[in-house]
């Protein structure tokens, strides 16, 4: 009997215990809840629905989450949610005034923020938004009966009369508008009007007195009545406290016991899991350590062979700038003049080209070779005499009895498929080419040596059978002192030139020199130039106006080019290389957040002259 008692006794306090719990489980899920909800309206009545539970339990954290109802609801504009807080805050502060011996500082604050709700609540009447029946249940339920407790307190208790008939006068004007409340409802009937008129008439006309002993005789009760309550309270929370304190000991003991028992498994289990890890760790840093090593040897083969590669590269520019026309040469025929040459990688794929030729012996020595080829005799005899003439003419020109010639001036700038080491082949290829058509073919005409170099190219590099497709784009310029004319021909690039302060462009043919073709001959268009003093000439790859740079990462594009050319054409020749390297750092260099940092995008060749 006495075992069956105790686990009687046992499962009595587990459901007493479990009630209890999961009441605050309610609480700590709706708390959690309200956490985690947005800042609108639901949130605002979840708040206050949460002080509301609390409100006869906790009243610190009740008070707290009807302030916090009030804030967010001031926020949002929600008057209805702002109405309800202020309400739970009011009877909160009676809750916590009915706990103590002094109600009145409770009581006080309670009437007023009940002024504040009933307020809300009017107005919210007003537009329709709540009930008259919620406004007469908040006025009756809650305004009337705190403002009544004042009053008495304030008679029997403090007897202080003065703020007793003031809180009466507050009482009655309550009454007054709990009445027409009750009137708009349409329960104004006779009864109740003459009702409303009696409790008016007896609230103004009640004997002080009667309503002291009234008063008396109900704090009398009330103070019983709270005694009985605290003392109920009391045992049953002592009661409750043990019996929580002995489950919670109880369910403690069985959990650390579980508890140590699971660790103690799961322990034994990420030992081995451990063990089995640091196994494989060993395993895969000796990988890693062989991996790193070959790495490392790789790196340093790479390097090397970077290096040699690197080296070759840089003789190779030697070699290049080697074959390159000497500057000086260029500014004894040309003093004024200047090359701005900047290739991309080491090596180039643009290169420039240069070559004094006496016209007269020249032309009839290309006259010879092209009779030669059409197996002409008397032209060539014809030819042959007259290259004994001017032999005889030079060497009077030697013994100073005739003046001689001024040698012709060709200049070329030339831009090779590509860049860097493919590029350079193809312009030393091009290089060797033009030496050959001018020197020894004695073809000095621009459109006759890019014919001449088209064929070269594709006859040299055996195009039309490996498909090749290699070429280069060319401007070529031939200047005749002594007649004031310049000849110009050109494969895709323009020839730019200054005179009378405008910029003036002849374009290129739309056709390039070498690569595959339809047909076998491809002929090129000369055109002539009247010299006149002053005038600057240009000569340029593509590379410049194809550079990628300012504010929006795009070319600097032949128009841009024309005009700087424009501004520095009345600088000297050193002054107007130095301008062009310092417009194209500040286009490369401008801020730009698509490319902030832009590499060079092609070899670039300017050659300027004036005459």
């Amino acid at each position: 009997m006495f075992l069956i008692r105790i686990l009687v006794g046992i499962i009595a306090i587990s459901f007493f215990g479990s009630g209890i719990l999961q009441a605050q489980s309610s609480i700590a899920d709706l708390e959690a809840m309200v956490q985690k909800m947005p800042d609108k309206p639901a949130k605002v009545d979840s708040l206050n629905r949460v002080a509301f539970l609390l409100s006869g339990k906790d009243f610190q954290k009740a008070l707290g989450y009807a302030k916090k109802a009030e804030k967010l609801a001031e926020q949002i504009h929600y008057t209805k949610g702002l109405a309800k807080a202020f309400a739970h805050q009011g009877q909160i502060y009676v809750n916590m005034g009915n706990e103590k011996d002094n109600q009145l500082p409770d009581y006080e604050k309670a009437a007023k923020i009940y002024r504040k709700a009933f307020n809300f609540y009017r107005a919210l009447n007003d537009k329709g938004q709540v009930s008259r029946n919620e406004v007469l249940s908040f006025l009756e339920g809650g305004v009337i009966t705190v403002y009544q407790d004042l009053a008495d307190i304030y008679y029997s208790e403090r007897k202080d009369f003065k703020k007793a008939a003031a809180y009466y006068r507050v009482l009655s004007i309550k009454f007054e508008e709990y009445a027409v409340y009750v009137r708009d409802l349409g329960l104004n009937s006779a009864m109740e009007e003459l009702k409303a008129e009696k409790l008016k008439e007896e609230l103004l006309k009640k004997d002080l007195e009667k309503r002291n002993l009234e008063v008396k005789q109900r704090k009398l009760e009330r103070d019983k009545a709270r005694q009985e309550s605290k003392l109920r309270a009391a045992e049953s929370k002592q009661k409750s406290i043990l019996l929580i304190a002995s489950l919670i000991s109880i369910g403690l003991i069985l959990v650390l016991a579980v508890v140590l028992f699971r660790d103690s498994r799961k322990q034994k289990s990420l030992n081995n899991q451990l063990t089995d890890q640091r196994n494989k760790l060993e395993i895969k840093n000796q990988d890693i350590e062989k991996k790193t090593r070959e790495i490392s040897r790789n790196r340093d083969e790479i390097q090397d062979k970077n290096d040699q590669i690197t080296e070759s590269i840089n003789y190779a520019q030697r070699i290049q700038e080697a074959m390159l026309p000497a500057f000086g040469r260029i500014q004894a025929s040309l003093p004024q003049s200047f090359v701005y040459y900047k290739p991309r990688d080491i090596v180039s794929g643009d290169f420039y080209w240069f070559a004094e030729v006496q016209p007269s012996i020249n032309s009839l020595l290309a006259a010879i070779n092209d009779a030669t080829t059409k197996d002409s005799q008397d032209s060539k005899d014809e030819l042959q005499s007259q290259l004994t003439a001017f032999t005889s003419e030079s060497t009077q020109n030697k013994l100073g009895t005739t003046k001689i010639t001024h040698p012709e001036i060709i200049m070329a700038a030339m831009d090779c498929t590509g860049h860097g080491v493919p590029g350079a082949f193809m312009s030393m290829v091009g290089h060797s080419i033009l030496n050959e058509i001018v020197t020894q073919k004695n073809i000095i005409h621009p459109h006759e040596i890019l014919a001449e170099l088209h064929q070269s190219i594709r006859s040299q590099l055996r195009q039309k059978e490996t498909q090749n497709q290699d070429g280069m784009d060319a401007c070529i310029c031939k200047i005749n002192l002594e007649e004031k004319t310049l000849e110009y021909a050109g494969a895709h690039n323009p020839l730019f030139y200054i005179a009378d302060n405008e910029i003036h462009t002849i374009k290129g043919d739309r056709q390039g020199v070498g690569g595959l073709h339809e047909g076998v001959d491809r002929e090129y268009t000369l055109h002539t130039v009247e010299l006149k003093e002053g005038m600057s000439f240009y000569l340029a790859s593509d590379g410049y106006r194809d550079q990628l740079g300012g504010p929006k990462d795009k070319k600097f594009m032949s128009k841009n080019f024309k005009q700087l050319l424009l501004e520095i054409s009345s600088k000297s020749m050193e002054e107007q290389a130095q301008i062009l390297d310092n417009r194209l750092k500040e286009w490369m260099d401008y801020p730009c957040k698509y490319d902030p940092v832009r590499e060079q995008t092609d070899d670039i060749l300017i050659v300027g002259f004036k005459v």
